[in-house]
């Protein structure tokens, strides 16, 4: 309720802010605004209350007030009025009324609201072609109950309510959920909103769910309004996901195991620091000054397990939370903060004597009680030896409830998170609202958090809106070349943030070019940085230098903008590149926010993305994907168009309205993309751009999120609507003239995986038609991530794996190159090959291993003596790409990115057969690191240290075994399931437990992995649509994937079927009668099967 009540304070906010008016008068403007929403519900439900209570109830009247007074609101459009005209006109529309009604005195079940949403979808809400409306009759049900009702329901479109929900953070309204369901959970939630003190102060109202009904349609309708919520929301959804990161923080054992032992630490240090006097040089280097000095548990030196990224069992960790809960575990060190020099190093100069009188002095003020944290941290500052990091440091462990360290690791955080600080003051102001946001215990912890989000053991990447790049001297240059580009490490091997920023830049944010004291040129990235050394060497740069190259768009200025054309007030608010005093900071990449570079493209307007695109001319240039995986492209190729799906909406010409089209584009579709409004709009958005183009315009043709296949002009007749059996759906047609020239690889385009048609970027079209390629793999080094690296990207897709299996796949990797997964079927082995290739940026070719290969040959092709040509597999040409790729890097003295084979299933056929010739390439490459295949003749291809191979494996009867070569020469693992992971895995569903309990009962004897839970819980999901209730979905599952796999003779198998029988029993009626025969066969016969 709270967080609703902000978002609408907030919303009223700005609209006064924007409106230069009181809170209370924006209000104002949304119920008094031209579209008249509030008003004419206010006026219709009255009269509409009066009509459907009046007894008898009389269906010409319900017409007649629905005709004079709510045409609008019911539709406003011909269509929805016919199809309400239609069920009114049904012999049976008064009984069904009464019912549902029954005049106003009892509050309708959700039942009976299911019942007469069914009726009018029957006998009124449905096309010519007989489709369904169950959307538009539910809307229509939901006008009814809110005049009769109108404290208890919303009258309002359920997608329209889907996304109000999603923006105030209240429950949407569940698709799998019937209507009557959803009408009842929207009305909880619209009844939730009103009751909010913003809502009733601000939206006074005898009946405010009318109100929020009018308001609903006209946020969702209007595109100003709509923009402004989705923006405040947006703020909100920040703060919700860096939420989330923090729970998963503070479930995190180790880390808040180490947080407890920064708080032990602290409070030792306080104590030990109390006296100024009793400190000496030797004790303040081992205790406070460096970060760890040494760590005993029982003897043992332990501090090799207390670093952040130590990899210790759960039993050691257990060990170490004992000794800190007893006192054994002894530790030297601040635990909390490095530093870059002891107090007796040799940049410190005066002797012993004056550094501990240093010591003496910053513990002294320290120690002050009459000075403010901020005022003891710029003093402390200021003394000799002791910089800003140890000096907030002692401060924030002198204070940790209201002061925090400001080093390298906490900056870089917070500027990860999607923050800035321009100096000591501001940041604790911006740690303190983090501090707010998250909840967290105090600033020792907070740190902690900062310092495991900068290592990346937590992925949370906020995305800044765009960069401030200082150029000078190689601003022609880099402009030339269209990239920018800084090292990685400084000439005394020192890396810095300005530097490092060019790696978080991502494609299509913008960059200010800024040379020569003015802003020269607006950039787009257009790919994420690579590691390469700079293709110009820069005047006193050392030349093979290593850096962070991004590829840029560059659009010169005609009139470059002078730093003092920028208003000093605008520089002078803590943004990044610029000074306290509004100068330009020294350094090279500078994060910009939101609000200042939209004030600035305010003020400039040429710094705003142009309209026109390249070439200069009023085109517009589209991207569209000619079917999935371009399945149809031949035929638009050759009959010179390009088709798009959609079809079962008609003619876009036949609409007279792009409302009347979204309209019927929703009632056809709206189930199959499960009712979800956003997702409905987006795609008839995106449908309807095929009206707005015309000859001349742009179609760029795309295969996947990389690929461009060739460049269309649009041509007269332009669009037409021409069916076809072999397209599908297809039918949609625009007619163009295609360019195949420039079909190329190009940046990902990661949206073009979910959109269909969309508007190509200038900088990216002018890619597209240029000659500049991709840098391929081959230009940059290989860095590898980090191991907790690695471990994130993969747990955030979804795979189900213990921390210590990942870890064994890890170093086994490492260890042979050639590692064996096995495991049950479904475990997630071949996903977890995949994935870790992905997570690592490793080249990947996933081969499925046939029954019937018995040699080389079937693996890696042969040389045909006919024609002496050498026939080749996907697995040779990849065994090629990883030897040439091998070569290339060590001839130009680069790290050779990893090539992971993964053969799939591979004891299908007999390994020792078909993977004979490898077995002893890898034995001969683990000694000399040089192992070759012979592919025929001469021809040889290289096992370079770069490729491993990965093979998964199904134990059943269907396999064949390995021969003890086979086990000699790779790392075998077992990629097992329990049921904590299952669990997990299933989520809170209704029938989770039922699951896991047949799980239980069977798992002796054939247990099932996440591939099974996966397609029971879709079947049961498209099961649910058509109304099947959970039971009889789960039911049916059991007894087509589960049951299926249990026979055999032993008494385990008896044992299992009976205890399946005890959880069926009332509850899965076939499975249980299935499960009950096969055990009955198996008592008469000794032996049983599902068949």
């Amino acid at each position: 309720m709270s967080h609703s009540n902000e978002l609408l304070k907030a919303l009223l906010d700005r609209l006064a802010k924007q409106h230069t008016c009181t809170t209370v008068e924006a209000a104002e403007l949304l119920t008094q605004h031209d579209w008249k929403e509030v008003e004419e519900r206010e006026a219709f439900y009255p009269q509409l209350n009066e009509v459907l209570i009046r007894s008898p109830l009389n269906t010409n009247d319900i017409q007649s007030c629905i005709q004079k007074h709510g045409s609008t609101i019911l539709g406003g459009h011909a269509v929805f009025r016919s199809r309400v005209k239609s069920f009114l006109e049904w012999d049976g529309a008064e009984s069904a009324l009464s019912t549902l009604i029954q005049s106003g005195d009892a509050i309708p079940t959700v039942e009976s609201i299911d019942h007469f949403v069914q009726l009018v979808t029957d006998h009124g809400f449905h096309s010519p072609e007989g489709n369904p409306s169950g959307g538009g009759a539910a809307y229509f049900t939901s006008v009814l109950l809110t005049a009769v009702f109108p404290d208890h329901f919303l009258g309002c479109r359920l997608t329209r309510w889907d996304w109000m929900a999603r923006q105030f953070d209240l429950p949407p309204d569940s698709d799998m959920e019937s209507y009557g369901k959803r009408i009842d959970i929207a009305s909880a939630g619209a009844r939730e909103l009103v009751a909010s003190s913003a809502f009733e102060e601000y939206f006074p109202s005898e009946h405010p769910l009318w109100t929020l009904g009018g308001l609903t349609f006209l946020l969702h309708r209007e595109k100003e309004l709509r923009q402004l919520v989705e923006e405040i929301a947006l703020t909100a959804d920040h703060d919700a996901s860096l939420k989330t990161v923090y729970r998963r923080f503070k479930a995190d054992r180790q880390a808040q195991f180490a947080v407890r032992l920064r708080h032990h630490r602290a409070a030792q240090l306080r104590k030990l620091l109390a006296d100024p006097q009793a400190i000496d040089l030797d004790a303040f280097n081992r205790e406070v000054w460096v970060v760890w000095h040494s760590a005993f548990l029982n003897g043992n030196d332990v501090s090799s397990q207390l670093t952040h990224d130590a990899s210790i069992s759960s039993e050691q960790l257990k060990t170490l939370e004992q000794g800190l809960e007893s006192g054994t575990l002894e530790v030297h060190g601040n635990c909390m903060w490095g530093s870059g020099t002891r107090i007796y190093g040799p940049m410190l100069t005066g002797g012993d004597e004056v550094r501990l009188k240093n010591i003496q002095r910053a513990l002294t003020i320290l120690n002050d009680d009459q000075l403010s944290p901020m005022a003891k941290a710029k003093d402390i500052e200021k003394i000799p030896g002791f910089g800003q990091n140890i000096a907030t440091g002692l401060v924030m462990t002198f204070h940790p409830d209201s002061f925090g360290i400001w080093n390298g690791p906490s900056s870089d955080a917070i500027l990860k998170l999607g923050y800035q600080a321009a100096d000591l003051d501001n940041f604790e102001q911006v740690i303190s609202d983090i501090r707010e946001v998250l909840g967290a215990e105090d600033f020792i912890e907070l740190d902690y958090f900062f310092f495991l989000i900068n290592q990346g053991f937590y992925e949370f990447e906020a995305k800044q809106p765009g960069w401030w790049i200082c150029q000078g001297t190689m601003y022609d240059s880099e402009n030339a070349k269209g990239y920018v580009f800084a090292p990685m490490e400084t000439a005394n091997g020192r890396s810095v943030q300005h530097h490092d920023n060019l790696a978080l830049m991502r494609p299509g944010q913008k960059i200010l070019h800024y040379s020569g004291k003015a802003i020269r040129a607006v950039g787009t990235v257009r790919a994420s940085a690579i590691e390469q050394t700079r293709p110009d060497t820069m005047p006193g740069e050392e030349s093979g230098r290593l850096g962070y190259y991004v590829s840029v768009h560059y659009r010169e200025l005609k009139n470059p903008i002078k730093l003092d054309d920028i208003p000093e007030e605008w520089r002078t608010k803590g943004e990044q590149p610029f000074t306290r005093k509004g100068k330009v900071k020294q350094g090279y990449a500078f994060p910009l926010s939101q609000s200042f570079l939209k004030n600035l493209e305010q003020r400039f307007p040429e710094l705003a993305d142009p309209q026109e695109l390249p070439p200069s001319s009023d085109r517009r240039i589209v991207k569209i994907a000619p079917g999935g995986g371009a399945k149809f492209w031949e035929e638009c190729l050759s009959e010179g168009f390009i088709c798009i799906g959609w079809g079962d909406v008609g003619n876009l010409l036949d609409f007279s309205s792009k409302e009347q089209f979204q309209d019927r584009f929703e009632e056809v579709y709206s189930d199959f993309y499960n009712n979800h409004g956003p997702t409905i709009s987006r795609k008839g958005n995106e449908l309807w751009k095929l009206t707005e183009l015309k000859p001349g315009d742009l179609v760029v043709a795309n295969q996947g999120v990389s690929h461009v296949l060739a460049i269309g002009e649009v041509v007269e007749p332009t669009y037409e609507f021409l069916p076809s059996p072999s397209r599908d759906d297809h039918s949609h047609v625009i007619h163009v003239k295609w360019d195949t020239s420039v079909a190329k690889d190009i940046p990902k385009q990661g949206f073009w995986g979910t959109t269909t048609i969309a508007d190509v970027p200038a900088d990216l079209y002018e890619f597209i038609i240029s000659e500049e390629t991709i840098p391929t793999a081959s230009t940059a080094d290989y860095v590898e991530p980090s191991f907790a690296d690695i471990k994130t990207r993969i747990q955030s897709k979804g795979l189900r794996i213990s921390d210590r299996t990942l870890r064994r796949y890890h170093l086994s990797l490492k260890t042979r190159g050639f590692v064996i997964l096995c495991g049950l079927s479904g475990s997630g082995k071949t996903w977890l090959a995949e994935l870790y290739a992905e997570a690592i940026d490793a080249e990947r070719e996933l081969v499925p291993v046939a029954p019937n290969w018995t040699t080389n040959e079937d693996l890696i092709g042969y040389l045909n003596p006919m024609d002496g040509q050498y026939h080749d597999t996907g697995f040779s040409r990849f065994l090629r790409r990883a030897s040439e790729h091998y070569e290339e890097a060590v001839a130009a003295g680069k790290i050779a990115r990893p090539f992971h084979l993964i053969l799939d299933e591979m004891n299908l056929a007999r390994v020792e057969y078909y993977f004979a010739k490898f077995l002893s390439a890898m034995e001969q490459r683990s000694r000399t690191n040089d192992g070759k295949i012979e592919l025929g003749g001469s021809t040889h291809v290289l096992l370079p240290p770069n490729l491993h191979f990965v093979g998964t494996v199904n134990v059943d009867e269907t396999t064949h075994g390995f021969a003890d070569k086979v086990y000699d020469r790779a790392q075998l693992i077992e990629i097992t399931v329990d049921r904590d992971l299952l669990a997990e895995h299933l989520g809170k569903t209704p029938y989770t437990e039922s699951l896991l309990s047949v799980w239980d009962a069977i798992g002796e004897v054939t247990p099932f992995a996440f591939r099974v839970l996966d397609e029971i819980k879709t079947y049961v999901d498209e099961a649910t649509k058509l109304d099947v209730p959970w039971q009889e979905a789960v039911d049916e599952q059991l007894l087509q994937k589960v049951l299926t796999k249990i026979k055999g003779a032993e008494q385990r198998v008896e044992n299992a079927l009976q205890a399946f029988i005890e959880i069926a029993t009332d509850k899965f009626p076939l499975s249980q009668a299935k499960a009950n025969a096969m055990l009955e066969v198996l008592r008469h016969h000794g032996i049983t099967s599902y068949f």
